[in-house]
């Protein structure tokens, strides 16, 4: 009886803490639509100039070309902020050959800092 007992502690411990972690697929997925004046290099792809929705879900993020429907990912990558982002900024920074790319991506509703390795 005391293994009985003993096991159904450790299976109710452990419940407990599987029902309070909070997996990163249950967050809200987080997008933004943003208009790209010039080709844009965003961790070695380089985006042509147009308008694309910005999709977030914690894990990764999705680059939308809204006029030709292609998609490209990326990893989600930054430090977490204290706060939501209240509006969406894109930080540019320029390649010893004259490149633009993006550096780093503030999401609106995102409390995440997106940086870009390129």
């Amino acid at each position: 009886m005391n293994k009985l007992s003993l096991a159904l502690a450790i299976l109710l411990a452990t419940a407990t803490l599987v029902a309070q972690s909070h997996p990163v697929t249950h967050e809200k997925k987080i997008s933004d639509e943003v208009t790209i004046s010039s080709n844009l290099k965003v961790a070695g792809n380089v985006l042509p100039a147009g308008r694309y929705k910005i999709e977030c879900d914690h894990v990764k993020m999705v680059f939308t070309n809204l006029s030709s429907g292609k998609q490209i990912d990326f990893p989600c990558q930054g430090q977490e902020l204290t706060a939501k982002q209240k509006v969406t900024e894109l930080y540019f920074s320029m390649a010893p050959d004259g490149t633009q790319y993006l550096s780093k991506l503030y999401l609106r509703g995102s409390n995440m800092e997106h940086v870009f390795a390129n």
